[in-house]
């Protein structure tokens, strides 16, 4: 080969290299594919892998959470009520376990709060079912009793209560009626939730329960007992012609109608009256009133503190109602609570200015 051949041959082999890298280059592989060996693969997981020489395997579970709802009626001698109850469950669908609470039911008999259920598997199967039970009352206002029940066999029973002639294996849940608040109110409401030791639970409420009403001595109580956790702590002293008056605390208080109304609130003002001198004093509050904001409040007609004959050394007292007063919302009021009256006649008169309570 003489060298003019030799250099033809050198050129061509260079053309044909350049012409490979020309094509080498011009291959771009956009997202989701790569540049592989000079072609492109997809790439979804942009792991740099071909997904072809990948192999995936995905897995799906569902979980299914059912819930039942059922209406139901009782009827009793004298009329009849008509309630909706939700049953919820969470227990997993065994073959023969558990799936409903059905039939609760809640009523205050003699000495006991009774509430009761039964339980039933998918084939409508009545059966047993041991763990705990919450259960809560209560009248819309309060509650009334909030307690923990482990259910063992002892609960259960054969009868009839509540279904008529229908035989059911009943859950019976006894609470003495003295750990069961009382109320103003003649019906309310009864939860329960009923819980497995795996967990799993069933829930259900009833809203037809009577409770045991509160007379006329548990109201006062209530409403005294309510006012003293809301009420504001004073310990105001004004002392005049050897009579100290104290302001001991205020606050609003409630007193329900007896037809279930939500009542009427009061300006309610707690006083202290201690002779401090020789001779007895007596004390009125007649002409007592609530100043806010230059407007006048007198007390309620039946509100009064009366002392009579309070002899050196003792102490007496009571409390003042004011009606009509609105939410002082932060505001101050003054107040005149009353006189004093010594063996001669003399009347000195016991005022408080810019009280504040909470």
């Amino acid at each position: 080969m003489n060298s003019i051949d030799l250099f033809i041959c050198l050129l061509l082999l260079c053309l044909l290299c350049a012409c490979c890298l020309q094509k080498e280059a011009s291959i771009v592989c956009n997202k989701p594919y790569i540049r592989v060996a000079g072609d492109c693969c997809l790439d979804l997981n942009d792991n740099n892998i071909c997904d072809s020489d990948e192999v995936t395997t995905t897995t799906t579970t569902t979980t299914t959470t059912s819930t039942t709802t059922s209406t139901s009626s009782t009827s009793t001698t004298a009329s009849t009520v008509s309630t909706t109850s939700t049953t919820t469950s969470t227990i997993p669908h065994l073959s023969g376990g558990p799936k409903y609470i059905n039939g609760f039911r809640a009523y205050e008999d003699k000495n006991n709060f009774v509430a009761y259920f039964y339980f039933t598997n998918e084939s409508g199967d009545e059966l047993k079912v041991f763990g705990t039970a919450y259960l809560n009352l209560s009248d819309g206002e309060r509650i009334l009793y909030s307690g923990k029940i482990n259910i063992s066999k002892e609960n259960y029973l054969n009868t009839t209560i509540g279904f008529g002639n229908v035989m059911h294996i009943l859950c019976i849940i006894r609470v003495p009626l003295y750990d069961v608040g009382v109320s103003r109110l003649a019906t309310g409401r009864a939860d329960i939730v009923f819980t497995l030791p795996d967990g799993s639970y069933f829930s259900a409420d009833y809203r037809e329960v009577t409770f045991p009403r509160a007379t006329d001595e548990d109201l006062n109580h209530y409403q005294g007992s309510e006012y003293m956790k809301s009420s504001t702590p004073l310990d105001i002293v004004e002392k005049r012609s050897n009579v100290a008056v104290t302001l001991v605390r205020a606050g609003y208080y409630y007193i329900y109608e007896s037809d279930e109304s939500n009542g009427t609130r009061y300006l309610r003002v707690d006083l202290e009256i201690r002779n401090l001198g020789l001779d007895k004093i007596s004390f009125s509050s007649q002409g007592a009133l609530v100043n806010v904001n230059s407007s006048k409040y007198g007390l309620d007609s039946d509100s009064t503190v009366a002392v009579r004959d309070l002899y050196p050394g003792s102490v007496g007292g009571g409390y003042l109602l004011f009606d009509g007063v609105p939410d002082l919302g932060g505001r101050t009021f003054d107040v005149i609570v009353g006189s004093s009256t010594d063996v001669s006649g003399h009347e000195t008169e016991f005022f408080f200015q810019d009280v504040l309570i909470a």
